[in-house]
Protein backbone atom coordinates (compact mmCIF):
# COMPACT_ATOMS: atom_id res chain seq x y z
CA UNK A 1 0.00 0.00 0.00
CA UNK A 2 1.47 3.37 -1.02
CA UNK A 3 2.31 6.17 1.40
CA UNK A 4 -0.73 8.27 0.49
CA UNK A 5 -3.07 5.35 1.14
CA UNK A 6 -1.42 4.72 4.51
CA UNK A 7 -1.82 8.39 5.46
CA UNK A 8 -5.42 8.24 4.29
CA UNK A 9 -6.10 5.21 6.47
CA UNK A 10 -4.70 6.96 9.55
CA UNK A 11 -6.58 10.17 8.73
CA UNK A 12 -9.93 8.41 8.23
CA UNK A 13 -9.47 6.33 11.38
CA UNK A 14 -8.78 9.46 13.44
CA UNK A 15 -11.65 11.46 11.91
CA UNK A 16 -14.17 8.65 12.29
CA UNK A 17 -13.15 8.23 15.93
CA UNK A 18 -13.74 11.96 16.49
CA UNK A 19 -17.08 11.88 14.64
CA UNK A 20 -18.07 8.81 16.63
CA UNK A 21 -17.56 10.71 19.86
CA UNK A 22 -19.56 13.67 18.51
CA UNK A 23 -22.38 11.36 17.42
CA UNK A 24 -22.40 9.63 20.79
CA UNK A 25 -22.47 13.00 22.59
CA UNK A 26 -25.44 14.18 20.46
CA UNK A 27 -27.27 10.93 21.18
CA UNK A 28 -26.68 11.17 24.93
CA UNK A 29 -27.66 14.86 25.08
CA UNK A 30 -30.79 14.14 23.05
CA UNK A 31 -31.78 11.30 25.39
CA UNK A 32 -31.19 13.51 28.43
CA UNK A 33 -33.38 16.26 26.98
CA UNK A 34 -36.07 13.75 26.06
CA UNK A 35 -36.15 11.67 29.23
CA UNK A 36 -34.14 13.51 31.89
CA UNK A 37 -36.25 16.47 32.94
CA UNK A 38 -34.63 16.88 36.38
CA UNK A 39 -31.09 16.65 34.99
CA UNK A 40 -31.93 19.12 32.21
CA UNK A 41 -33.49 21.64 34.58
CA UNK A 42 -30.42 21.51 36.84
CA UNK A 43 -28.04 22.00 33.92
CA UNK A 44 -30.05 24.86 32.44
CA UNK A 45 -30.96 26.55 35.71
CA UNK A 46 -29.05 29.71 34.76
CA UNK A 47 -30.80 29.87 31.39
CA UNK A 48 -34.19 29.38 33.08
CA UNK A 49 -33.47 32.24 35.48
CA UNK A 50 -32.49 34.51 32.59
CA UNK A 51 -35.74 33.69 30.80
CA UNK A 52 -37.67 34.54 33.95
CA UNK A 53 -35.88 37.88 34.37
CA UNK A 54 -36.56 38.87 30.76
CA UNK A 55 -40.29 38.16 30.79
CA UNK A 56 -40.94 39.31 34.37
CA UNK A 57 -42.30 42.77 33.34
CA UNK A 58 -44.91 41.15 31.09
CA UNK A 59 -45.91 38.63 33.74
CA UNK A 60 -46.21 41.40 36.32
CA UNK A 61 -48.44 43.34 33.95
CA UNK A 62 -50.95 40.49 33.77
CA UNK A 63 -50.71 39.64 37.45
CA UNK A 64 -48.95 36.30 36.93
CA UNK A 65 -46.26 35.18 39.36
CA UNK A 66 -42.87 34.63 37.72
CA UNK A 67 -41.98 31.61 39.87
CA UNK A 68 -45.32 29.99 39.04
CA UNK A 69 -44.74 30.54 35.33
CA UNK A 70 -41.22 29.12 35.46
CA UNK A 71 -42.46 26.01 37.29
CA UNK A 72 -44.91 25.43 34.45
CA UNK A 73 -42.13 25.86 31.90
CA UNK A 74 -41.25 22.26 31.03
CA UNK A 75 -37.96 22.39 29.14
CA UNK A 76 -38.23 18.71 28.30
CA UNK A 77 -41.43 19.42 26.41
CA UNK A 78 -40.19 22.68 24.89
CA UNK A 79 -36.98 21.09 23.64
CA UNK A 80 -38.70 17.90 22.53
CA UNK A 81 -38.14 18.63 18.84
CA UNK A 82 -34.49 19.46 19.47
CA UNK A 83 -34.13 16.17 21.37
CA UNK A 84 -35.50 14.21 18.41
CA UNK A 85 -33.17 16.05 16.03
CA UNK A 86 -30.13 15.36 18.24
CA UNK A 87 -31.05 11.70 18.65
CA UNK A 88 -31.63 11.27 14.90
CA UNK A 89 -28.40 13.14 14.07
CA UNK A 90 -26.43 11.13 16.61
CA UNK A 91 -27.74 7.80 15.29
CA UNK A 92 -27.14 8.83 11.65
CA UNK A 93 -23.60 10.04 12.41
CA UNK A 94 -22.78 6.87 14.34
CA UNK A 95 -24.09 4.76 11.46
CA UNK A 96 -21.91 6.70 9.01
CA UNK A 97 -18.91 6.33 11.32
CA UNK A 98 -19.43 2.57 11.59
CA UNK A 99 -19.45 2.27 7.79
CA UNK A 100 -16.31 4.40 7.47
CA UNK A 101 -14.54 2.78 10.41
CA UNK A 102 -15.24 -0.77 9.24
CA UNK A 103 -14.26 0.12 5.70
CA UNK A 104 -10.97 1.63 6.87
CA UNK A 105 -9.94 -0.85 9.56
CA UNK A 106 -11.21 -3.96 7.78
CA UNK A 107 -9.91 -2.71 4.45
CA UNK A 108 -13.29 -3.23 2.79
CA UNK A 109 -13.37 -1.61 -0.64
CA UNK A 110 -17.16 -1.93 -0.84
CA UNK A 111 -17.72 -0.12 2.47
CA UNK A 112 -15.22 2.60 1.57
CA UNK A 113 -16.99 3.29 -1.72
CA UNK A 114 -20.36 3.34 0.09
CA UNK A 115 -18.85 5.74 2.64
CA UNK A 116 -17.58 7.98 -0.17
CA UNK A 117 -20.94 8.03 -1.95
CA UNK A 118 -22.73 9.07 1.25
CA UNK A 119 -20.22 11.88 1.78
CA UNK A 120 -20.60 13.01 -1.85
CA UNK A 121 -24.39 13.22 -1.43
CA UNK A 122 -23.95 15.22 1.80
CA UNK A 123 -21.51 17.63 0.13
CA UNK A 124 -23.84 18.19 -2.83
CA UNK A 125 -26.74 18.83 -0.44
CA UNK A 126 -24.66 21.34 1.52
CA UNK A 127 -23.54 23.16 -1.62
CA UNK A 128 -27.17 23.34 -2.81
CA UNK A 129 -28.26 24.67 0.58
CA UNK A 130 -25.48 27.27 0.58
CA UNK A 131 -26.50 28.51 -2.87
CA UNK A 132 -30.18 28.67 -1.93
CA UNK A 133 -29.47 30.50 1.33
CA UNK A 134 -27.29 33.24 -0.06
CA UNK A 135 -27.79 33.34 -3.84
CA UNK A 136 -31.40 32.25 -4.42
CA UNK A 137 -33.08 33.12 -1.13
CA UNK A 138 -36.35 34.15 -2.79
CA UNK A 139 -36.77 30.55 -3.94
CA UNK A 140 -37.10 29.50 -0.31
CA UNK A 141 -39.31 32.35 0.90
CA UNK A 142 -42.72 30.83 0.18
CA UNK A 143 -41.66 27.40 1.39
CA UNK A 144 -40.52 28.87 4.70
CA UNK A 145 -43.12 31.59 5.28
CA UNK A 146 -46.20 29.42 4.74
CA UNK A 147 -45.44 26.91 7.54
CA UNK A 148 -44.28 29.73 9.82
CA UNK A 149 -47.57 31.58 9.40
CA UNK A 150 -49.49 28.33 9.88
CA UNK A 151 -47.66 27.79 13.18
CA UNK A 152 -49.13 31.06 14.48
CA UNK A 153 -52.55 29.38 14.54
CA UNK A 154 -51.33 27.66 17.71
CA UNK A 155 -49.89 30.81 19.30
CA UNK A 156 -51.48 31.37 22.73
CA UNK A 157 -49.86 34.57 24.01
CA UNK A 158 -46.97 36.05 25.94
CA UNK A 159 -47.46 33.96 29.08
CA UNK A 160 -48.12 30.59 27.39
CA UNK A 161 -45.68 27.75 28.07
CA UNK A 162 -46.29 25.59 24.98
CA UNK A 163 -43.47 25.12 22.48
CA UNK A 164 -45.01 27.24 19.68
CA UNK A 165 -45.76 30.24 21.89
CA UNK A 166 -42.44 30.14 23.75
CA UNK A 167 -40.47 29.78 20.52
CA UNK A 168 -42.21 32.72 18.87
CA UNK A 169 -41.91 34.88 22.00
CA UNK A 170 -38.20 34.08 22.27
CA UNK A 171 -37.55 35.02 18.63
CA UNK A 172 -39.58 38.24 18.84
CA UNK A 173 -37.79 39.27 22.03
CA UNK A 174 -34.33 38.38 20.76
CA UNK A 175 -34.59 39.84 17.23
CA UNK A 176 -37.03 42.69 18.04
CA UNK A 177 -39.71 41.73 15.53
CA UNK A 178 -43.40 40.85 15.30
CA UNK A 179 -44.96 37.98 13.35
CA UNK A 180 -43.60 36.61 10.08
CA UNK A 181 -44.17 39.75 7.99
CA UNK A 182 -46.00 41.96 10.51
CA UNK A 183 -48.41 41.91 13.45
CA UNK A 184 -51.27 41.10 11.03
CA UNK A 185 -50.05 37.49 10.92
CA UNK A 186 -51.50 37.01 14.41
CA UNK A 187 -55.04 37.31 13.03
CA UNK A 188 -55.03 33.50 12.67
CA UNK A 189 -54.06 32.94 16.32
CA UNK A 190 -57.48 31.80 17.59
CA UNK A 191 -55.97 30.59 20.89
CA UNK A 192 -54.56 34.01 21.71
CA UNK A 193 -56.91 35.60 24.26
CA UNK A 194 -57.41 39.28 25.06
CA UNK A 195 -54.88 40.91 27.31
CA UNK A 196 -55.78 41.07 31.01
CA UNK A 197 -54.29 44.12 32.75
CA UNK A 198 -53.05 43.68 36.32
CA UNK A 199 -55.63 46.09 37.72
CA UNK A 200 -58.48 43.90 36.48
CA UNK A 201 -59.30 45.85 33.32
CA UNK A 202 -59.68 43.84 30.13
CA UNK A 203 -57.83 45.49 27.27
CA UNK A 204 -57.97 44.24 23.69
CA UNK A 205 -54.57 44.33 22.01
CA UNK A 206 -53.50 43.92 18.39
CA UNK A 207 -49.99 42.58 18.99
CA UNK A 208 -48.42 40.35 21.62
CA UNK A 209 -46.70 42.40 24.31
CA UNK A 210 -43.36 40.92 23.20
CA UNK A 211 -43.75 42.99 20.02
CA UNK A 212 -43.25 46.12 22.14
CA UNK A 213 -39.82 47.66 22.01
CA UNK A 214 -37.51 47.00 24.95
CA UNK A 215 -37.95 50.51 26.39
CA UNK A 216 -41.74 50.12 26.34
CA UNK A 217 -41.60 46.64 27.92
CA UNK A 218 -39.51 47.99 30.76
CA UNK A 219 -42.51 50.00 32.00
CA UNK A 220 -45.07 47.21 31.74
CA UNK A 221 -47.23 46.64 34.77
CA UNK A 222 -46.90 50.13 36.19
CA UNK A 223 -50.50 50.88 35.19
CA UNK A 224 -53.24 49.63 32.88
CA UNK A 225 -52.57 52.50 30.47
CA UNK A 226 -48.83 51.84 30.26
CA UNK A 227 -49.46 48.12 29.86
CA UNK A 228 -51.69 48.65 26.85
CA UNK A 229 -50.09 51.53 24.99
CA UNK A 230 -47.38 49.63 23.12
CA UNK A 231 -49.67 46.78 22.01
CA UNK A 232 -53.02 48.53 21.58
CA UNK A 233 -54.41 50.30 18.52
CA UNK A 234 -53.32 52.79 17.32
CA UNK A 235 -49.87 51.24 17.25
CA UNK A 236 -46.82 53.45 17.63
CA UNK A 237 -43.65 52.61 15.67
CA UNK A 238 -41.54 54.29 18.36
CA UNK A 239 -42.87 51.86 20.98
CA UNK A 240 -43.65 48.73 18.97
CA UNK A 241 -42.01 46.48 16.37
CA UNK A 242 -45.45 45.77 14.89
CA UNK A 243 -44.35 46.37 11.27
CA UNK A 244 -41.00 44.56 11.55
CA UNK A 245 -41.43 40.96 10.39
CA UNK A 246 -39.29 38.26 11.98
CA UNK A 247 -38.54 36.61 8.63
CA UNK A 248 -36.60 39.61 7.31
CA UNK A 249 -35.22 40.46 10.76
CA UNK A 250 -33.70 37.01 11.21
CA UNK A 251 -32.15 37.09 7.74
CA UNK A 252 -30.74 40.53 8.52
CA UNK A 253 -29.01 39.05 11.57
CA UNK A 254 -27.66 36.16 9.50
CA UNK A 255 -26.42 38.54 6.81
CA UNK A 256 -24.35 40.39 9.42
CA UNK A 257 -22.19 37.26 9.65
CA UNK A 258 -22.65 36.20 6.03
CA UNK A 259 -18.94 36.09 5.20
CA UNK A 260 -18.10 34.11 8.33
CA UNK A 261 -20.92 31.62 7.71
CA UNK A 262 -19.85 31.08 4.09
CA UNK A 263 -16.21 30.58 5.09
CA UNK A 264 -17.11 28.08 7.81
CA UNK A 265 -19.44 26.09 5.54
CA UNK A 266 -16.86 26.18 2.74
CA UNK A 267 -14.21 24.87 5.12
CA UNK A 268 -16.52 22.04 6.21
CA UNK A 269 -17.24 21.13 2.58
CA UNK A 270 -13.51 21.21 1.75
CA UNK A 271 -12.78 18.98 4.75
CA UNK A 272 -15.38 16.47 3.57
CA UNK A 273 -13.85 16.59 0.09
CA UNK A 274 -10.52 15.51 1.62
CA UNK A 275 -12.31 12.64 3.37
CA UNK A 276 -13.87 11.58 0.05
CA UNK A 277 -10.49 11.73 -1.68
CA UNK A 278 -8.77 9.56 0.94
CA UNK A 279 -11.67 7.08 0.99
CA UNK A 280 -11.56 6.61 -2.77
CA UNK A 281 -7.74 6.51 -2.83
CA UNK A 282 -7.70 3.85 -0.12
CA UNK A 283 -10.35 1.85 -2.03
CA UNK A 284 -8.14 2.12 -5.12
CA UNK A 285 -5.11 0.93 -3.17
CA UNK A 286 -7.08 -2.05 -1.82
CA UNK A 287 -8.06 -3.07 -5.34
CA UNK A 288 -4.47 -2.79 -6.57
CA UNK A 289 -3.17 -4.83 -3.60
CA UNK A 290 -5.80 -7.50 -4.16
CA UNK A 291 -4.60 -7.84 -7.74
CA UNK A 292 -0.89 -8.06 -6.84
CA UNK A 293 -0.82 -9.69 -3.40
CA UNK A 294 -1.62 -9.30 0.32
CA UNK A 295 -2.35 -5.80 1.55
CA UNK A 296 0.50 -4.39 3.63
Amino acid sequence: MDCLASCGKCFLTLINTLFGLIGLACLVIGLIIKFGKDVLNDVLKTVINQIGDQIKPMLDAIGKDTNEFMKQLDLTELLGSLAIILIAFGVALLALVIVGYCGTCCMSRCLLITYSLILIILVLAQITGLVLLFASRDTLSDHIKVPLKDSLKDYKGDQAVDIISVAWNAVMLQVSCCGVDSYKDFSVATGWTTYQASVGTTITIDTPVVCCKETARANLGTSAAVSAMCAKTPLDATKSNFETGCYDAVWAEIDKSKTTVILILSAIIAFQAVMIFFSLWLARAIRKESQTGPIG
